[in-house]
């Protein structure tokens, strides 16, 4: 049956769920928008991933918005040139109150993605993209959410002999408040270390190739090999001398000042205490979704 499908429909199917893109700064298509009722804020550079079990995500909206859209119930669309491409059922289930604004944690309820019909999209997940780990519904909300692209960093970590440097896009940058959130899955051997210390560092992976990506991936949960046997070279931060690869073009030096288990992830809430811009990088490493990877024109890694 499934060889049928494919061949009937999906001669081109890609053996992959996720694509490794470079897009140049300032030039994803896709934007991203919380709803409430009438009301629509965009959100596209102020919301990231947290957790996969349950599926959460965290939204950065400031003093003027929190009361409008700090409500229990909305709902995410992401669009591409005005077309909706995604929309998103959610549920407040964390408000962390700022000075300026506050960081909404919601819960994703229901998805579904509009850029192929729902026929296609059922047998796609069906036969071809759900497996023992992930099963209909997860893999629906990974295609939703991957619909607008993940910039992928590095994080590291070092405490006297130890290290480590793992790749991640449960992430996000809000320089507006000096905040940077990330969502660790507590699985990862490094999890503890980084509550104990407070401390990590995220580097850019903008001169990264796919393979390397991928072998540091697998340091999410063993220890990873000793620092001069690494594929790249490996300097140091400014303020904490925690690692940071060549290939990055910047890091942020972070200090953890809260974090909340949401399920299958830890969710660190950190202060930039110190940036550094290394290098010029005219692009950036994303993941994205086969489902836009359709509909794009990104160039893939």
């Amino acid at each position: 049956m499934k060889s049928l499908i494919k061949k009937l429909l999906f001669r081109s199917l890609a053996n992959q769920l996720f694509f490794g893109v470079s897009i140049k700064n300032g030039k994803i298509a896709e934007s991203v928008f919380l709803k409430n009722g009438h009301q629509s804020l965009d959100v596209s550079e102020r919301h990231n991933i947290l957790c996969e079990r349950p599926f959460c995500i965290g939204v950065w909206v400031s003093g003027n918005d929190s009361a409008s859209f700090g409500k229990m119930r909305l709902k995410l669309g992401i669009r591409r040139e005005e077309k909706l491409v995604v929309s998103l059922g959610l549920r407040l289930i964390k408000k962390l109150e700022r000075d300026n604004g506050a960081i909404l944690v919601f819960e994703i309820i229901k998805a579904r993605c509009h850029q192929i019909n729902l026929l296609h999209q059922w047998l796609l997940i069906t036969f071809f993209f759900s497996n023992k780990k992930h099963g209909y519904k997860e893999t629906l909300i990974y295609g939703a959410l991957y619909s607008y692209p993940r910039r992928v960093i590095v994080a590291s970590y070092k405490n006297n002999e130890y290290y480590n440097i793992f790749p991640m896009d449960f992430q996000g940058e809000y320089p507006e408040i000096e905040t940077y959130l990330l969502g660790l899955r507590v699985s990862n051997i490094t999890v503890n270390k980084i509550i104990e210390s407070k401390r990590v560092v995220v580097s850019g992976t903008e001169g990264i190739d796919s393979k390397t990506m991928y072998a540091l991936g697998a340091h999410h949960s063993k220890a990873p090999p000793q620092l001069e046997m690494l594929p790249f070279r490996v300097g140091e931060s400014e303020l904490l001398k925690f690692p940071v690869p060549s290939f990055s073009s910047s890091y942020q030096e972070i200090e953890i000042t809260d974090h909340f288990k949401l399920g299958s992830h830890m969710m660190f809430v950190g202060r930039i205490i110190n940036s550094k811009k290394l290098k010029e990088s005219q692009t950036s490493l994303y993941h994205i979704h086969f489902f836009e990877q359709l509909k794009s024109d990104y160039d893939e890694v």
